[in-house]
This record gives C-alpha cells, structure tokens and sequence, in this order.
C-alpha cells in the first residue's frame, strides 16, 4: 500500500464453514454501535459495511468476502476504507474497525461454538 493509500485490508483462515462465518460477521456488525450492514449475500459469501461518520471521520467502508476453503475451513478478506479518504489518521481508524468487528465474531463463534479458534493470518 502506498503513502497515502488510506486502506486497510486483512485475510484470514478460520477453521470454520462458510456459512458460520457469515452468520457471526452479520451478527457482530448488528450488535457493535455505528455499524450497519448495506449488503448481505450468503450466496457469494459477501458483506458491505458501513461506519457511522464520528468526529475524527467521515465514516468508513467495509467489505467482506468468505471464500471456502474446505467443508470446515474458510478465509475470510475485509477491507476497510474511509468515505472521504482525507483524514489524516484514517489507516489506523480502518485498522481498528476491523479489529473491533473480528473481535466481536470471534465472540459470537465462541458462543456458538464453545471452544474458541484463533484464524491464521494471511496478511
């Protein structure tokens, strides 16, 4: 990513199914303040996020797509940029949106599912 490129992105390896996944991230966005779900497709495996405007941003952007990996094995890639794309701090806010939602999932995985599973980062 370049100086200015106010985008973040991460992928991830969860040893979990597809449709798991997809439940626990449209879960986490309903259940974290200032984030609403724009697009929601469990056939494609796709998620458009949108952030509320604060007072250091305008607002971000976030999309999500979970890929099959196996029967029990999916990646998940999110990306999160901002609205405006001028703030100055806007790459650590779209780092920490992303973080704040990931740590959300894992928790409702975890409650679905008992035992928690750390992802493999894939950068």
């Amino acid at each position: 990513m370049g100086m200015f490129d106010k985008t973040e992105a991460q992928s991830l390896l969860y040893n979990y199914p597809v449709a798991a996944l997809f439940q626990a991230m449209c879960a986490a966005v309903q259940q974290t303040s200032g984030f609403t779900v724009q697009l929601a497709n469990p056939q494609t495996g796709t998620i458009q996020i949108s952030k509320s405007m604060s007072m250091f941003t305008w607002g971000e952007n976030l999309y999500v797509q979970i890929i099959p990996v196996s029967e029990t094995q999916s990646n998940l890639q999110i990306t999160c940029q901002s609205k405006l794309g001028t703030e100055i701090a806007a790459r650590s806010k779209n780092r920490k949106n992303i973080q704040v939602l990931l740590e959300k999932m894992q928790l409702i995985l975890n409650q679905m599912y008992g035992m928690p599973q750390q992802p493999y980062y894939g950068g």
